[in-house]
């Protein structure tokens, strides 16, 4: 991949792509004690009424050392009357490190929206409806001891594109989410075309890696997360349902 990356997990599902920006280590289950356990605390998105827009239920999560965290999972609830396309989740992890506070700073962006050509308004996550999200784990942070974790939604994006919480960070990555996938859609589009339009043509590329970055156009990292999510969500369509798939989506 051309560029270092920290991202270190991508969910694609119907429509559906959420990731977490942050760097994991594996390791065996801790022993779940009361001496490992941490509560996180949870920040849900308020607007300056009260009214809560998103709120997050988040299990325990136990230390396998002082330094290694478990992972865990989250429940955003969408607390409004209007369908949630896209979130972002803030995790903070309060480390203590050479006597110091130390405060790690890591993203969960979920867009069910990555391009309309995958678009289906039942994935969103509806009112009263929630969607689990998780970074992927164990975490080890070397020299460190783990003594909290705060969790918050910073940005929610309605379907009528209406948006609630102040986070550029959010706005930016799902925007870079979005501008992948369409560069990769539009360069793929061009393959097709030059194929004369055969949906057979198109699948080797498919299941072939990203061309290189100045084919595409992209700059940004986040923009090649998008890139890839629209190319393994068409490869997906054409190996369950058949290449005659194909057209529907690249009209």
């Amino acid at each position: 991949m051309p560029w270092s990356t920290k991202i270190a997990i991508a969910f694609i599902g119907a429509a559906i792509f959420a990731i977490t920006a942050l760097t994991a280590s594996i390791n065996p289950t801790a022993k779940q004690t009361e001496d490992s356990k941490l509560t996180p605390v949870v920040k849900p998105l308020q607007l300056s009424n009260g009214t809560v827009v998103a709120d997050l239920r988040c299990n325990d999560v136990y230390l396998a050392t002082p330094d290694r965290l478990e992972t865990f999972s989250c429940a955003l609830k969408n607390n409004t009357d209007k369908p949630i396309l896209a979130a972002n989740v803030e995790y903070s992890i309060i480390l203590e490190s050479e006597g110091k506070r130390v405060t790690d700073t890591r993203f969960h962006t979920l867009d069910t929206y990555i391009h309309p050509d995958f678009y289906d308004p039942k994935k969103a996550i509806l009112p009263g409806g929630e969607r689990n999200v998780a970074p992927p784990g164990p975490m080890y942070f070397q020299d460190s001891v783990v003594k909290g974790i705060e969790v918050k939604v910073d940005y929610v994006e309605f379907d009528d594109r209406t948006t609630a919480g102040d986070s550029k960070k959010g706005a930016d990555i799902i925007g870079d989410f979005r501008a992948g996938a369409a560069k990769y859609r539009a360069w793929l589009f061009q393959r097709y075309a030059e194929h004369g339009k055969s949906p057979e043509a198109i699948i080797p590329l498919l299941k072939q890696d990203l061309p290189v970055p100045g084919e595409l156009d992209i700059e940004k990292q986040n923009e090649e997360l998008g890139a890839r999510a629209y190319r393994t969500r068409l490869r997906i369509i054409a190996e369950t349902k058949g290449a005659s798939e194909i057209p529907k989506h690249l009209k």
